[in-house]
């Protein structure tokens, strides 16, 4: 009578084969964990990022939103400055919020918008490097009449 030998009954003797399946399962779990947390790491990093960005946005929108309403505050002396003299007005740095956000304001030298008052305004948060800059173009003759743009 023949013995069958095949893999059934040549490892017969199996006992310590558990501890082996338990290891590869704990690699396994260990695997998709650090995967897991590896994705879950860079969504986290790039929404921050993003959360700067748009917090430096909103500073250059404010800060072109605040030379506009300063341009036209009291008896808008500011902004015939800027119409008939051609001056430039530059403030220092503001600082606002976590940022700091500096602006100017100009006659336009863009074609499209000439005799027209551009202000600039660039918010920065210095602690993250990020920067944005926000550009607004309007007609002193028509205020309602602006243009924005983003640089």
């Amino acid at each position: 009578m023949k013995k069958k030998i095949g893999f059934r009954y040549a490892y017969k003797d199996q006992s310590g084969s558990a501890i082996i399946y338990a290891i590869f399962a704990f690699l396994l779990v260990s695997l998709i964990a650090t995967l897991v947390i590896s994705v879950f790491t860079n969504n986290l990093l790039q929404s921050k990022q993003q959360e700067h960005s748009i917090e430096a946005y909103y500073l250059a929108y404010s800060g072109v939103q605040m030379a506009f309403t300063a341009l036209n505050a009291e008896d808008q002396t500011r902004l015939d400055k800027v119409v008939d003299d051609g001056a430039i007005l530059i403030d220092d740095d503001i600082s606002f919020g976590n940022g700091t956000i500096a602006v100017t304001v100009k006659n336009s030298t863009n074609t499209d918008y000439t005799g027209w008052v551009m202000i600039t305004a660039t918010g920065t948060l210095a602690e993250y490097n990020v920067s944005r800059t926000r550009t607004m173009y309007f007609d002193p003759e028509n205020q309602n009449d602006m243009v924005w743009k983003e640089n």
